[in-house]
């Protein structure tokens, strides 16, 4: 599940991008629905570990993996073993604090990565560019939309690029938020 996940696996602690999850015990409530035993991971962490056991960290003993999209996750495999912290919380990358009394994130706390640098940011910064000067972007919304939930920095600059209309403000806000991702 997206979000921190406490050190025992069984709830949910905090869920910055989804509603009405925190203090969840998913592991009770899915184990008496399905009949079945639970174990409860992040999802970062979980990409990580089957990356490590099946993907590109296959035979190696530590491996970091960032996950880019709603909001900013990562996992980590330290002697072949999932690192979750004391916490359950290790790789929660996108909850680093990069930018001093910075936007407002789900977690509570200002400044976090994700707010700058996920694919929700990026659609904010977006419709904030589109909203300011409505006639010039508008097709950057247009694009988003055909992308499904949105789209990661990396593959708006890229987009960005091969576009021949060059709108200049759609690129400045290509550049300015692969520039903060570089930067933090």
């Amino acid at each position: 599940a997206a979000g921190f996940v406490s050190s025992d696996r069984k709830t949910m602690l905090a869920t910055p991008n989804i509603a009405d999850w925190n203090g969840v015990n998913l592991d009770a409530e899915l184990s008496a629905l399905i009949g079945l035993p639970v174990v409860i991971e992040n999802d970062a962490n979980a990409a990580a570990w089957g990356e490590a056991k099946f993907g590109a960290g296959r035979n190696q003993n530590h491996m970091m993996m960032l996950t880019v999209g709603t909001g900013i996750g990562g996992g980590i495999v330290l002697n072949g073993e999932l690192f979750r912290g004391a916490f359950g919380i290790a790789a929660e990358f996108g909850h680093l604090r990069v930018v001093p009394d910075g936007h407002l994130c789900g977690c509570g706390a200002r400044g976090c990565f994700e707010q700058y640098g996920s694919g929700n940011a990026l659609m904010r910064h977006a419709r904030e560019a589109i909203a300011a000067s409505p006639g010039t972007i508008g097709w950057i919304f247009t694009l988003a939309m055909a992308t499904g939930a949105g789209f990661i920095i990396f593959d708006m600059v890229r987009r960005i690029r091969k576009v021949r209309y060059r709108d200049e403000i759609a690129r400045e806000l290509a550049e300015e938020q692969a520039a903060k991702a570089k930067k933090n």
